[in-house]
């Protein structure tokens, strides 16, 4: 599918609602990553999926409706083709859990695991040549996007985990334990505001979060820098990447992400990274790719 971008400026009050600032850099969650790589333990990444959804979201309609169906994520763009699932499964990322739940809010969950080569700044440190890192990509209906918006931002601001046990027997801890916590879909932000319930009932884990561990965040939807960034921000949480405008970034940005990781460089090494990512999947110059961004506090 060909895409398209629709850029334009957009201010909220929102950003009044931000916490204290975000990480100043990656020390942190190096310092975390490395310490649990170098005992044998996986990197995990877990991320919210907003299924999109021309009927229920507030979203330029989309004419191709099958890709645009919240309630069937095996077409849906946000999960296949270019979505988190199509884009692992065609990069070297291989699905070691699926369950389906047809009448829950979240319809799928897939578990992926891809091993990565550790650069020498990553080995000085004790991590492994190799280290094995997954992904968590939890599906929601795309009615339920306030759900996925909801559950991310909690993510972000507790520490509360997930356990899923692979047949291999090893069990990781996903949700609030992650490494690194993110969102792909429908800015909800964008058709909720200040005075409305749901929107009280999106920023009350800001208020009640206690996470101290140090994670990675980024959030892929439309304008997140200015509307979701306020959300997510808290001194233990680096921000990994936030669009700057409208624009569908897929799971490319996700997957260059990871590799930036590997890296072991700094944040701007991962936003870089995930700029190309992002460049190489859209077809577009990376010049243009890296002002889509916003990355650090």
């Amino acid at each position: 599918m060909r895409l398209f971008f629709i850029i334009f400026a957009l201010s909220l009050p929102l950003a009044a609602h931000a916490q204290s600032a975000s990480a100043p850099d990656t020390t942190a969650f190096y310092s975390r990553l490395t310490s649990d790589l170098a005992a044998g333990n996986p990197l995990v990444a877990t991320v919210y999926v907003a299924l999109c959804d021309n009927d229920s979201q507030g979203i330029i309609p989309v004419n191709n409706r099958s890709i645009c169906n919240g309630d069937d994520p095996d077409k849906n763009m946000y999960w296949k083709g270019n979505g988190i699932h199509g884009y692992l499964t065609g990069h070297g990322w291989k699905r070691v859990y699926h369950a389906t739940q047809p009448d829950g809010v979240i319809l799928v969950e897939s578990v992926y695991k891809k091993r990565f080569f550790a650069a020498k700044s990553l080995r000085q440190q004790g991590v492994p040549k190799q280290y094995t890192a997954y992904v968590v990509a939890k599906a929601y209906r795309g009615s339920r996007i306030h759900d996925a918006m909801k559950d991310y931002i909690s993510a972000v601001h507790t520490d509360t985990g997930q356990s899923i046990e692979l047949k291999t027997g090893i069990t990781i801890h996903a949700g609030g334990k992650s490494h690194v916590v993110g969102y792909i879909g429908h800015d909800y932000f964008m058709d909720v505001f200040e005075g409305q319930s749901k929107y009280n009932d999106l920023i009350s884990p800001i208020r009640s979060g206690n996470s101290t561990l140090a994670k990675g965040a980024f959030a892929f939807a439309c304008v997140s820098n200015e509307f979701v960034r306020p959300a997510v921000s808290r001194p233990n949480v680096y921000i990994f990447a936030m669009n700057n405008f409208l624009t569908y970034p897929s799971a490319w940005t996700l997957g260059g992400i990871m590799e930036g990781i590997a890296k072991g460089g700094d944040g701007a090494t991962i936003y870089k990274s995930a700029a190309s990512s992002f460049a190489k999947g859209q077809k577009c110059g990376l010049r243009w790719a890296k002002k889509a961004f916003s990355f650090g506090p």
